[in-house]
């Protein structure tokens, strides 16, 4: 797996136990590797709604709406506004792939975006069980 400044430990206004820099902007992708699409993402998403995959949360204590969590070796950073899931913020695969919100802010979609009402609160309620533990 590739190392990315994304998910090394940051020293950053969050503090320095953040794993997301925000300063830092994503990988462009390398020659003959595809890059990560909206869709995967959003069946990640819906996978762990649907508990197929387990969803479980990385770190605690960041003191911002940030919240990063591993699905079966994906490690998304998804911002949140108390109990409620707005915006991937960003998304490395296990393979080394990562893409960010400037992406999708680019192109318009963000992965959140498609999920549907029900899988929506089902993320929203496996974050809150995981934060309550």
């Amino acid at each position: 797996m590739l190392a990315s400044p994304l998910w090394e430990k940051a020293r950053s206004a969050d503090g320095p136990d953040c794993l997301y820099n925000p300063r830092h902007s994503p990988l462009s992708g390398e020659p003959g590797v595809p890059p990560l699409t909206t869709r995967e993402i959003y069946q990640l998403l819906r996978d762990a709604a649907l508990e197929v995959r387990p969803l479980r949360r990385l770190v605690e204590g960041c003191g911002s709406d940030l919240v990063h969590v591993d699905i079966e070796g994906w490690r998304l950073t998804l911002e949140v506004d108390g109990n409620h899931l707005r915006h991937c913020r960003y998304c490395q695969s296990p393979d080394g792939r990562e893409v960010g919100f400037d992406s999708w802010q680019r192109y318009g979609t963000d992965p959140v975006s498609l999920l549907s009402t029900w899988e929506l609160a089902q993320i929203e309620r496996l974050l809150a069980v995981r934060n309550a533990v």
